[in-house]
């Protein structure tokens, strides 16, 4: 029976007959009120095996039976007793007592619905039918059975009690209230009235009220669990978890293995937001209880708040098992499989729930989100499809704002987010998409209203100056955005610390850096709790390599191909190891992919990459022409042109690019390689042509798009560069490299202002390349000519990062000059000439620090040098160096860095 249900009435002995001295039945009605059940059963039997039919020994024995909880045995008793006697009220009666003891509430009322159609009057009949209409709500009809009792019935305590709570249901709170202050006068004496009465507070929902009447009782009996449970359990409901969770504490200390209060705590830590602490009670109560799926279901939600998704799908798997028809918990649970890395089983489980339930919106929602990891447009569909089904669909109206914004769709997006808003307009989240999308709109002035109210709800949310720093930038007030970048670099810049949150659509709302850091938690959770899932480790890895964890990414891998030889394991873990310049590394991998037999075009290609950096570009053209020809695709000739121009026969290496764009490849890695090989030759033409090309094949190419700017600024075509590379800012406004550029391309052009902005921008970004602390340096010394040591603080920033970089160690030398620092200039320029000896550049700096220092002879020496270095390279050594070093800089992927040189 659940704790706290009160039946009010025993039960009923019927055909009681006053005792006489020879009377049979009172000797066994003794028995039954002493307990002593087995010497009545044995009395009563064998009284029945004389007289079969005789009722009132069958009515007693049922009684003895219920005593002994043999239930089974009880109701055939009664139901063989009724079918001699089918009108009797008693009988019936007893029918429904039986019923109630044994937890069959529904035909407890059906027994009582015939006794009172036979005595509308009957006592014990519409004293449960009260009770059992309260249980069910049925709030009238249980006043009506409390008005059929005698008076002196109905003046009992727990008569009143019924009465109180039906009253309350009825809507008569008056009445309610009055009869609660005279029913509270009355329990104030008695403890266990005032119990009671706090369980019908319970029952009317005044969970407040009745947490307080817990509470004096407890003080009663400190130790009471079911005080304690009670008192707990009113105040979880009435928004108190923090008491809560300390008397189901106190619940435990006496009866440590009682689930329902383990639950109970795992419930209140988990409403205090402490989710860590309620997964040991909640997997304790499952050790103590496995069957419950309540507990699972809380597991999964405790799991999926904390970020511990593959816990969360096991909880799901779990809790199917025994719930296999659960449609809703299967959609969680592939929702669940999409967070922890399994996007293909969770899609599975996803797009079976949409066909089963097509009407459902949440189930397109989740499918609309598991979709975005990999194919935005086709998530747009899915939650269109969810907004179709319920226009007022909140958390899908944010979510389609923030696709549309990632689909470059901003001013579809602003609709969105604007309408998202007038219902939430408090929301930071939606504050700050709103900000991006208006600066994507070309609303900067709108964008920063959005912005600063989005800081306001999350002040130490770098990545909103940081936006607001664009904003800002767009409208001219130069010295707002510096103040601005400079607090996202104070609290973190791209490094900030980032918690996983379980929003999906939040996770896709980061910027870059922010979702790298978050996925590098979820994934180290998801390999300690997958660890022979390989691809959780090539995954991890990929990021890791990112972050320049070399060491860390090559043990991931190392790992992930000893779980799994399995070729797309293998071909996989190969690729990532390709893009990050690691082929020697990559070649074994291959080769093992290779073995295995018949295999893609991709697999070998990319094993001829792998040993063109390992045995030389003779090597890699053999290997490359063992590809049989009904395998060459437009990717094949590509690298065939690269591999013919590193062995210097360009005419053929011009020939295989040249079929290559007859072939229509698919690589962009490869693209990159030919336009980089078109560069080395000046064929800046044939580059953007082949450009041109590929964002027909591979749009959305941010390396190629930006290697188009870069060869339009060396084609001296800056206006179309910086179009290109505005562009560019706005698809991948948190990418360090087309700032970099920007800035760079607007310093040499004589713009200080817009481009120490620019490259002020790149480096809080995360931009390490030295030319953008030169040129920003450069920019500063423009704009403020006497600020030199704020030049120099810049210079000596990118010596930090780069500390051989001799045109930074030169541009040190002659700042610190300038401050008549001689001994610091002196170090700088002769490191400087020590790593370039001919850089004509150092060498005059060094000149006019030996004039400021009176060293004439070295002076003329240092002058004599400039002049030989000025004839021998008359165009300047450097000449044009600067876009072909970020072209050809680790910036673009597929790119290797020539250390040294800019």
């Amino acid at each position: 029976m659940p704790a706290g249900l009160l039946y009010l009435a025993a039960l009923s002995i019927a055909f009681a007959q006053p005792s006489r001295p020879d009377d049979p039945y009172a000797s066994i009605t003794s028995a039954i009120e002493q307990g002593r059940f087995a010497e009545a059963e044995t009395a009563l039997r064998s009284m029945l095996h004389a007289s079969p039919d005789e009722l009132r020994a069958l009515s007693l024995l049922g009684v003895v039976l219920d005593s002994q909880q043999r239930y089974g045995e009880a109701e055939e008793t009664y139901l063989r007793a009724i079918r001699l006697a089918p009108g009797s009220a008693a009988l019936l009666n007893n029918l429904g007592n039986h019923y109630l003891v044994r937890g069959d509430p529904e035909k407890a009322r059906q027994a009582f619905e015939k006794v009172l159609a036979r005595e509308p009057r009957h006592a014990n009949a519409n004293l449960q039918m009260a009770q059992l209409a309260l249980e069910k709500k049925g709030y009238a009809l249980s006043l009506l059975c409390l008005d059929r009792l005698p008076e002196t019935e109905r003046q009992a305590f727990p008569v009143r009690l019924l009465h109180l709570r039906a009253l309350w249901g009825t809507g008569q709170k008056t009445q309610a209230d009055s009869l609660l202050r005279a029913l509270e006068n009355e329990a104030s004496s008695d403890i266990r009235y005032r119990f009671a009465l706090a369980m019908a507070l319970v029952a009317m929902e005044r969970f407040a009220e009745a947490e307080e009447f817990f509470t004096v009782v407890l003080k009663a009996d400190p130790a009471n669990f079911d005080v304690l449970y009670n008192l707990a359990m009113a105040a979880l409901r009435a928004g108190h978890p923090e008491r809560a969770a300390e008397v189901f504490q106190r619940a435990l200390q006496v009866r440590p293995d009682d689930v329902d209060s383990t639950v109970g705590l795992a419930r209140a830590l988990m409403l205090l937001r402490s989710g860590a602490k309620a997964l040991p009670v909640l997997v304790r109560a499952h050790q103590m209880a496995p069957s419950r799926p309540d507990i699972l279901l809380l597991m999964a939600q405790s799991t999926y708040d904390e970020g511990y998704y593959a816990d969360t799908a096991i909880a799901y798997e779990q809790y199917l098992k025994l719930r296999p028809d659960d449609d809703v918990a299967r959609r969680e649970r592939g929702f669940a499989l999409t967070r922890s890395f399994r996007v293909k089983d969770g899609l599975a489980d996803l797009e079976w729930y949409v066909k089963k339930h097509p009407q459902d919106p949440w189930g397109h929602f989740k499918l609309a989100a598991a979709q975005s990891l990999e194919d935005k447009e086709q998530a747009l569909e899915s939650i269109n499809k969810a907004l179709a089904l319920d226009p007022g669909f909140q958390e899908a109206l944010y979510a389609r704002g923030v696709l549309l914004l990632q689909l470059n769709r901003a001013a579809e997006a602003v609709t969105d987010l604007k309408a998202y808003l007038k219902v939430d307009p408090e929301n930071g989240q939606a504050l700050d998409q709103m900000g991006r999308a208006m600066l994507k709109a070309g609303e900067p002035a709108v964008a920063v209203g959005y912005l600063q109210k989005a800081i306001e709800k999350s002040p130490e949310n770098g990545n909103l100056y940081y936006q607001l720093s664009r904003a800002l930038r767009a409208l001219g007030r130069t010295r707002e955005m510096t103040e601005a970048l400079a607090r996202f670099k104070q609290l973190g810049g791209v490094n900030e610390k980032a918690v996983p949150q379980p929003g999906l659509f939040d996770f896709l709302s980061l910027p870059p850096e922010e979702q790298q850091a978050r996925s590098i938690t979820l994934l180290r959770r998801a390999v300690e709790q997958r660890p022979s899932d390989p691809e959780l480790r090539i995954a991890l890895a990929e990021i890791l390599f990112r972050k320049n964890e070399t060491s860390e990414a090559l043990v991931l891998i190392e790992q992930a191909c000893q779980i799994s030889q399995d070729i797309k394991i293998l071909t996989r873990a190969a690729k990532v190891l390709l893009n990050f310049d690691q082929h020697a590394g990559a070649l074994p991998l291959l080769e093992a992919a290779l073995r295995q037999g018949d295999v893609s075009e991709d697999i070998s290609l990319d094993y001829v990459l792998a040993q063109f950096h390992t045995a030389g570009a003779e090597a890699a053209l053999a290997r490359l022409d063992q590809i049989g020809t009904d395998k060459r695709s437009g990717n094949y000739f590509l690298l065939r042109a690269q591999l013919l121009d590193a062995l210097d026969r360009f005419p053929e290496a011009v020939s295989a690019l040249n079929e290559a764009l007859r072939s229509a490849p698919d690589r962009p890695d490869l693209y990159l390689q030919a336009t980089q090989f078109l560069v080395k030759h000046n064929r800046h033409k044939e580059a953007l042509d082949l450009l041109a090309q590929a964002e027909r094949y591979v749009p959305d190419s941010r390396d190629l798009l930006m290697t188009r700017a870069i060869i339009m600024e060396m084609l001296n075509h800056p206006d179309d560069a910086i179009r290109e590379l505005s562009r560019i800012e706005s698809l991948w406004p948190e990418w360090h490299l087309p700032y970099l550029t920007h800035g760079i391309i607007l310093q040499i052009g004589g713009k200080p202002e817009e481009a120490r902005q620019l490259l002020e921008t790149a480096i809080a970004l995360g931009a390490r390349d030295p030319a953008g602390f030169y040129y920003l340096s450069q920019a500063i010394k423009n704009l403020s000519p006497g600020e030199n040591d704020r030049a120099y603080q810049v210079v000596l920033d990118g010596l930090k990062l780069s500390p051989t970089d001799p045109y930074l160690l030169t541009q040190a030398g002659r700042l610190a000059l300038a401050m008549k620092d001689y001994p610091k200039a002196r170090a700088h320029l002769e490191e400087a000439i020590r790593i370039e000896p001919e850089m004509a550049d150092a060498h005059w700096t060094m000149a006019g620090l030996f004039r400021a220092t009176g060293e004439k002879e070295k002076q003329l020496k240092a002058l004599a040098e400039v002049e030989r270095l000025n004839k021998l390279y008359p165009q300047g050594k450097d000449a044009g160096r600067q876009m072909r070093d970020l072209l050809f800089s680790g910036g673009l992927s597929g790119g290797r860095r020539t250390s040294g040189q800019r």
